[in-house]
């Protein structure tokens, strides 16, 4: 996969201060959670600043084996995050939600007619 120069300069500055953190590497299936700074005024995507990079990072890393591993990922801006910057929360997956879900409740959930999840 090509990666811009701009983009691997960040993984290389990002990676610095990830490992300055030392943060504990955690094995299987991960939830997170990641709360990003509003780097300026303009209008972004929240997905394109708090996922991707985010998660290639700590791969490259080790805090995550791998980014197929993550059961679930929530992202929001926050202003109590700095902007132009991310705080990142990485836990042991809880059971996933849907292996406690019956057949027949996954499929009413699923239907066009059971709500707002989409298939």
């Amino acid at each position: 996969m090509y990666r811009s120069p701009r983009y691997e300069a960040w993984l290389k500055e990002a990676g610095w201060e990830l490992a300055i953190q030392r943060p504990a590497r955690i094995t299987g299936q991960v939830s997170i959670v990641i709360a990003a700074g509003r780097p300026d005024r303009r209008r972004r995507d929240l997905d394109n600043i708090a996922t991707k990079a985010c998660l290639d990072l700590l791969v490259a890393h080790r805090v995550i084996e791998d980014d197929s591993l993550v059961a679930s990922i929530t992202s929001c801006w926050s202003a109590d995050v700095a902007p132009g910057r991310l705080r990142v929360e990485v836990e042991p997956a809880q059971t996933p939600m849907w292996s406690s879900v019956s057949p027949t409740q996954h499929a009413a959930l699923t239907s066009n007619n059971g709500g707002s999840f989409w298939r």
